[in-house]
């Protein structure tokens, strides 16, 4: 142990000769915890912040050395490191001297996330983070005072040992709030959980029998409050939600192992991340997500008891918002090439707020997790790009004997990128009730133009809203015969988002991440003198880490936007940003 805490001694003779004793960083984004959010309030939140706004500045990064890492924000100090249970079976090959890139293996590998909740009567800064490829299994911890850290702020572990339908966490878990009453109940209560997209290879034998015999993908709500030793118990401290295996459309994904559970299932299966809306009281209003079958689902949460113990309160069933009848959830809508080949989705989709008190989302296609993600042949499918109108509103949608909104790409208005533009037709938002209609669509789409053998184009990070723009950047892998570590290229797109025009901008070498957005100061709102309306004015930059095999890895900045927006009142019946206001979201 005293070897993977730092301990260099005995480098070289017994054990490997490392170059850093921090390991690598690969699929592990940085988690930042500073003075907490100011976002609540009431009495206990006060002290809680009043005790915890000066406390030290931390980083959390998972590392492929085992460990969870937090290091202090200003010194780069480490604070401590965490090694969750299920990583120490192979904690030893670590030390081997043959241990090498070739022999590479993933531990703490995934994206934690850190952000304030209630436990019980008790306000804590929490993070939560699963292991990617490391293992089946998502731990929480008490970060409150990072630098008192210890045993006792171990809060729970969820391993594929308490549920064998969770898989690889490759994704980022959400921390939220959900009701725990029955809908319409008078006295509504309210706790804080995990929200843990399952992961993917839950299928897979882990060599101890734990594998999920249907191999269907799930969404799992883990108590945060659940009582140290206490067994994690299904319809009491936490829940799950299984997603469909679709058989309705052509096969597009990859095939399974033929070792793997053995259930004949024909498409691979997973769950990668999600997104979610809050209402007025911050609980989850929507959960919104794709799967590896290119099926995009919405989840009605108004809907759900998690005061019944049953799975009937909280199961597809009862919470899918669109459904053809009461026994029949369907997704949202399906993404799949104009030939019905399925596209997966591994990003975290984007919500924007729509007119009229709904909502917009948009989200790209693609994975890049296996080897074979790394061929490029004449049979690699194009991957795109959606953008659809959501109108349901306030927990209000399709009971029996509605279909889906969204019934393929005929409902939809289609674009094409030529010559770096994004050029897509005009077109009414709508919900059109055919396919018929010329005018009237329920959104937008582009298909990625380099796939076959011109590459294997694909989204697999987050898009982000830049004023009126839709911002994300695109991976085009290196050919097979290339070290997966490098090589490969990426392109920006920005279009905007009720009209889709934009442009594309290549970056021939290397590769980018997720845009991120910074606003830069306040808000300004000025107010009409003869009404109550007003027009808000915002800047913001977009900032981009590109990462190239050149030696040129820097930060892209853009130019500083400033949008302009129109708030409160327009007249006696509309108030433009009313969902804003409703859910107390001002920035």
């Amino acid at each position: 142990m005293k070897f993977l805490r730092g301990y260099r001694v005995k480098e070289a003779q017994p054990f490997r000769q490392r170059s850093s004793r921090l390991g690598d960083i690969i699929n592990s984004g940085a988690a930042y915890s500073g003075a907490p959010t100011m976002r609540y309030n009431g009495a206990g939140y006060s002290t809680f912040y009043s005790d915890n706004k000066n406390r030290s500045k931390a980083v959390f990064i998972g590392a492929n050395d085992g460990m969870l890492h937090a290091f202090n924000a200003v010194t780069m100090d480490e604070l401590f490191s965490y090694i969750p249970s299920w990583l120490a079976p192979k904690l030893s090959l670590l030390t081997s001297a043959s241990y090498n890139s070739s022999r590479h293996t993933s531990y703490v590998d995934a994206t934690p996330t850190v952000a304030e909740a209630q436990l019980g009567s008790d306000w804590k800064t929490v993070l939560v983070s699963g292991t990617g490829g490391g293992g089946q299994g998502v731990f929480a911890l008490d970060v409150t005072n990072p630098d008192t850290f210890g045993a006792s702020n171990v809060l729970w572990e969820f391993t594929d040992a308490d549920d064998p339908d969770l898989g690889n966490v490759v994704g980022q878990v959400r921390i939220v709030k959900l009701r725990t009453t029955a809908p319409g109940e008078a006295n509504a209560t309210y706790k804080w959980f995990a929200a843990v997209p399952g992961g993917v290879n839950n299928y897979v034998n882990d060599g101890v029998g734990r594998f999920s015999t249907s191999g269907k993908p799930a969404l799992f709500l883990l108590d945060l409050a659940k009582p140290s030793g206490t067994a994690w118990s299904l319809g009491s401290n936490y829940f799950k939600v299984v997603l469909p295996i679709s058989n309705d459309v052509a096969a597009g994904t990859q095939e399974l192992d033929a070792n793997n559970a053995g259930t004949g299932r024909g498409k691979a299966t997973g769950l990668v991340n999600i997104n979610h809306t809050a209402d007025a009281r911050d609980a989850v209003e929507f959960f919104y997500f794709g799967d590896l079958q290119g099926q995009f689902w919405k989840l009605d949460m108004g809907r759900a008891d998690l005061s019944s113990s049953s799975s009937t309160g909280w199961d597809l069933k009862k919470l899918s918002a669109y459904r053809v009848d009461a026994e029949t959830p369907i997704p949202m809508y399906v993404a799949a090439t104009s030939a019905g080949k399925v596209q997966p989705i591994t990003m975290t989709p984007t919500i924007a707020y729509g007119p009229k008190d709904t909502y917009i989302l948009a989200f790209g296609t693609g994975k890049y997790m296996e080897a074979r993600d790394n061929a490029i042949d004449t049979n690699t499918q194009a991957q795109s790009f959606y953008v659809l109108y959501d109108p349901y509103k306030d927990n209000v949608g399709p009971d029996t004997g509605n279909n889906a909104a969204f019934n393929g790409r005929a409902r939809l208005q289609q674009g094409t990128i030529s010559n770096g533009q994004i050029t897509v037709g005009s077109f009414f938002w709508n919900t059109p009730r055919n396919t018929n209609s010329t005018d009237k669509k329920a959104g937008w789409y582009v298909d990625l133009p380099r796939s076959g053998s011109a590459g294997g184009e694909r989204q697999i990070s987050s898009a982000a809203l830049l004023g009126k723009e839709i911002v994300f950047t695109t991976v085009l892998p290196p050919s097979a015969s290339t070290d997966a570590c490098g090589g490969g290229s990426s392109y920006l797109y920005a279009a905007n988002l009720a009209s889709g025009l934009g442009s594309v901008t290549a970056f021939t070498n290397g590769a980018q991440s997720a845009p991120m957005i910074l606003k830069l100061g306040g808000s300004g709102v000025q107010v009409s003198v003869s009404d109550t309306a007003g027009m808000r004015t915002k800047s913001e930059k977009m900032v981009l880490a590109r990462s190239s095999t050149t030696g040129d890895d820097r930060l892209v900045i853009s130019d500083t936007k400033t949008v302009n927006s129109t708030v409160g009142r327009l007249s006696w019946r509309q108030i433009n940003n009313y969902r804003e206001l409703k859910n107390k979201s001002w920035d």
